[in-house]
């Protein structure tokens, strides 16, 4: 039963992972089993479960009200494929680094939607629709596609999992070279590569590219700093409109509850890699830096995982609502694709709020604001903020 999935997964014959024995990062319930791991997988294995079929639920319902929407269709989506991605890694095969690195590739996506939003929406606010095709699209679709290259290049490099965490380090270690034919890995020096040492069997060198879990970092926070900056100007907006404080206090919550949980999540990766590198080495792997002990690596990544990937979608469920959209307009039929969000709140619209969205996004008009208490968030009355992310 140790080593059920190593026996199953297709890998190279005579290939083994560096103190196997001891390394907690590949131990759990299946593959060299280990109690205290096995807990913890199952713990996140569980949350993600449960978060997985709040997901399933709400594309159901998109499905069934034909929500006009298409972006929450593709953040839920993709965050059902993230949650797929790391429950089989948590629960099966944790030494399966690469579902980690998809599931933040998926998790970027829903980034992207968020800032296109947000970005759109200053534009809009500011009349200048320009940017969005000018400025901002070009900008998202070049981030994308940095970060697919990073990702793909990181799922082309092999290594170890226990060196995963440390591969930023390995940049600066002596360069490593595998013959064809041995699962040797030898230290040579820079002399032996100028061509007058041949081998009988041809080489490569292996080299590791900067991980993708902690080079997104720094863009994601550059982004979520341009989010915030976005969010402040509709903080000031939602104050300008005439409406019932209780109203506004709610656009207000949640609009800063998802810009908050994305920088709260960067903030932790960011905290959690540097503190990974600073204080291993290349030879000893991840497992010595939590001195070969599970109960102080578990708690550790059992909460970092929570933090980076299910708290910013349990938000998402939270202040996102589908709605049965009916647009009528042509304004409102090109806002409900993809460019400048929707003047009836796409996610959760309420009629009854209608007139003070539309002054949000056209402050020169003056509209009157039905005085009317303001209902809790439920399925039958949602509130404005919805509309406002998308």
């Amino acid at each position: 039963m140790e080593r059920f999935w190593h026996n199953i997964l297709p890998h190279k014959r005579n290939t083994s992972w560096e103190n196997i024995s001891v390394d907690v990062v590949v131990k759990g319930c299946f593959d060299y089993y280990d109690t205290t791991a096995c807990i913890r997988s199952s713990l996140l294995t569980l949350v993600g479960f449960i978060t997985l079929l709040l997901c399933t639920f709400r594309i159901v319902k998109l499905h069934i009200l034909h929500h006009p929407q298409i972006h929450q269709y593709l953040v839920f989506y993709s965050a059902s494929f993230e949650l797929l991605c790391l429950i089989v890694k948590w629960m099966a095969v944790n030494g399966l680094y690469q579902l980690e690195y998809v599931a933040s590739y998926l998790k970027m996506i829903q980034f992207i939607l968020l800032c296109h939003f947000h970005w759109s929406l200053v534009s809009r606010i500011l009349h200048q629709q320009k940017l969005i095709t000018w400025i901002i699209i070009p900008l998202l679709v070049g981030f994308l596609s940095v970060y697919s290259s990073i990702t793909a290049l990181a799922l082309l490099t092999r290594f170890s999992p226990s060196e995963e965490c440390l591969v930023y380090n390995m940049q600066k270690s002596k360069p490593k070279i595998v013959i064809s034919g041995s699962n040797s890995t030898h230290n040579v020096s820079h002399q032996n590569l100028d061509g007058r040492h041949k081998y009988s069997i041809p080489i490569k060198i292996r080299q590791s590219c900067c991980s993708p879990l902690d080079s997104v970092v720094f863009h994601r926070i550059f982004g979520d700093s341009i989010v915030c900056c976005s969010g402040i100007y509709i903080t000031r907006k939602i104050n300008s409109i005439s409406a019932m404080d209780s109203f506004k206090w709610e656009q207000k919550r949640d609009l800063w509850s998802v810009i908050v949980i994305y920088q709260l999540s960067s903030i932790a990766s960011l905290a959690y890699f540097i503190s990974l590198q600073a204080l291993g080495s290349s030879s000893a792997g991840c497992s010595e830096i939590f001195n070969h002990a599970q109960n102080i690596y578990s708690p550790v990544y059992a909460t970092f995982m929570i933090i980076k990937y299910i708290l910013p979608i349990l938000v998402m469920l939270f202040v996102f609502y589908p709605t049965r959209g009916c647009l009528s307009s042509e304004d409102e039929r090109l806002l409900g694709w993809s460019c400048d969000g929707s003047t009836t709140s796409v996610f959760s619209p309420s009629t009854r709020f209608m007139d003070s969205y539309k002054q949000l996004i056209l402050p020169i008009q003056n509209l009157f604001v039905t005085e009317q208490p303001v209902l809790r968030r439920s399925a039958s009355s949602q509130v404005i903020i919805s509309g406002i992310f998308w």
